[in-house]
């Protein structure tokens, strides 16, 4: 099909022959984006997205989670939680229950010590801390800690 575009394109033609050549080369084209093939991997952390299209535009994956947060100290009123960074990267909003959030920026180096304050004597907390790159959002790590 290329080849009967490229000789429309080198000789001389009616506007007839112009609009065939223009409109095969449509066909061609929504023809082999029909194609496609897009096959998407799940594993534990990440998504993995393979095209055999170079038309098709990915968009890009969200970061990975944290591995794990140790909870270092606790009292009546805070808790101080710590975790290693993923990749490097320094921002993270950790969720407590499903009202607050805080948006956590950390220091260069590793890893990152967080201070919860402000709580409540005797109650047990839920906490979702998702990794934050260019806007995306990683899945988030739950984690539960008592004051």
């Amino acid at each position: 099909m290329q080849l009967s575009i490229m000789r429309c394109l080198f000789f001389k033609s009616t506007s007839d022959q112009l609009l065939l050549c223009v409109f095969s080369g449509l066909l061609w084209v929504v023809t082999n984006c029909n194609k496609m093939e897009l096959s998407i991997t799940n594993t534990a952390e990440s998504k993995t997205i393979k095209e055999n299209n170079p038309l098709l535009i990915s968009s890009p994956s969200p970061p990975l989670n944290v591995e794990k947060v140790d909870v270092v100290t606790q009292n009546e009123s805070s808790i101080t939680l710590q975790w290693n960074k993923v990749d490097d990267i320094s921002t993270y909003r950790l969720e407590i229950g499903e009202d607050e959030h805080i948006n956590v920026n950390g220091i260069s180096g590793e890893p990152v010590v967080f201070v919860v304050s402000g709580l409540t004597a005797g109650r047990r907390y839920s906490f979702t801390l998702f990794t934050v790159l260019n806007g995306l959002y990683s899945s988030g790590y739950s984690f539960t800690a008592v004051t």
